[in-house]
């Protein structure tokens, strides 16, 4: 069975629950109830460095160095009942030609709080 963890990003404090993601788990319903807190869910999924993946990280996937920049938010979606493999804006990365194939070959480099910045198109 897979393991169920969050992390909270404080709205109004622009920063992690304790200043890094940490599991909130023991807190979630008053972090809910307060509603000034985005909670994010564990996937299950350890980047290539043994880091849990998160939605709401960016990850690069192995292919980054190709034409294919391979930068994904990881997203929920209620579709497919689960966690796309990784999304860029409005599109799926899941069925694009050089996408992740698995969990391992991607590293965390980021977050959709702190790095928008890197899901910009580049012109």
């Amino acid at each position: 069975m897979r393991e169920l963890k969050f992390r909270a990003w404080g709205n109004n404090i622009k920063e992690y629950l304790g200043g890094k993601p940490v599991d909130v788990t023991s807190m979630l319903g008053d972090l809910l109830r307060q509603g000034e807190w985005t909670i994010e869910q564990y996937t299950g999924l350890k980047d290539k460095n043994g880091k849990e993946i998160y939605e709401g990280d960016i990850v690069k996937d192995k292919w980054s160095d190709s034409f294919y920049t391979g930068i994904y938010e990881v997203k929920y979606d209620e579709e497919r009942a689960g966690f796309v493999p990784f999304a860029k804006g409005d599109g799926c990365g899941c069925c694009e030609a050089d996408t992740i194939r698995v969990a391992s070959d991607v590293e965390i480099v980021g977050n959709i709080h702190k790095n928008p910045e890197l899901l910009e198109d580049e012109e």
